[in-house]
């Protein structure tokens, strides 16, 4: 008879084994719903959350060539990766909400566009709040499917600060959006 100690082991790995399994059948070739095609960009940015984020994790969701456009600038995986590194020195939590979705599935490919709302709070308390309009196209991929690209469209970001206060930071207050650095500011 194993010992309550011994139980308790098997039993931890076994929970953490069983949710490796779900995540990698997520992506598993499968026939594509649209319901799937939502769940998959879902957990892309879960791979991409501040707290918990694992660069070999957020590779291993990638096609080969991926690339996103986000902040008029081109990332591939690894300059994405940096980005987000240096993010997390600034900021502390990420949130998104993803709404009205448009899928249209294909026999490889498979396009999704959405609304995105994020949340992040930086380490002065304030929280970023953002809005954009986005693409990502999902590849079928040696059997898994995989996120080949994602286009990101900024619709608006504010910030609400520690004490209260707001700022519109696109479109800026003064109408003049050319003047605010955005690549300071993460998706």
């Amino acid at each position: 008879m194993r010992s309550f100690s011994s139980r308790c082991v098997v039993g931890f790995l076994s929970l953490v084994l069983g949710g490796l399994v779900q995540v990698t059948a997520l992506w598993a070739d499968e026939a594509m719903t649209e319901e799937r095609a939502i769940a998959l960009v879902e957990a892309f940015f879960d791979t991409i959350n501040i707290a918990t984020y694992d660069s070999g994790r957020f590779a291993a969701g990638l096609a080969p060539g991926f690339s996103i456009f986000e902040m008029g600038e081109e990332f591939d995986a690894a300059s994405f990766d940096a980005f987000i590194s240096e993010a997390a020195k600034t900021i502390v939590e990420t949130r998104w909400t993803l709404s009205d979705f448009d899928v249209s599935i294909g026999e490889d490919l498979t396009h999704l566009s959405y609304t995105n709302v994020g949340r992040f709070v930086n380490t002065q308390g304030g929280v970023i709040h953002s809005e954009w309009m986005e693409s990502v196209l999902l590849e079928l991929n040696e059997g898994e499917w995989k996120v080949k690209f994602l286009q990101s469209d900024l619709v608006s970001r504010w910030l609400l600060a520690a004490d209260g206060s707001r700022t519109d930071i696109y479109p800026a207050e003064d109408g003049d959006s050319d003047d605010v650095n955005q690549s300071s500011i993460p998706h």
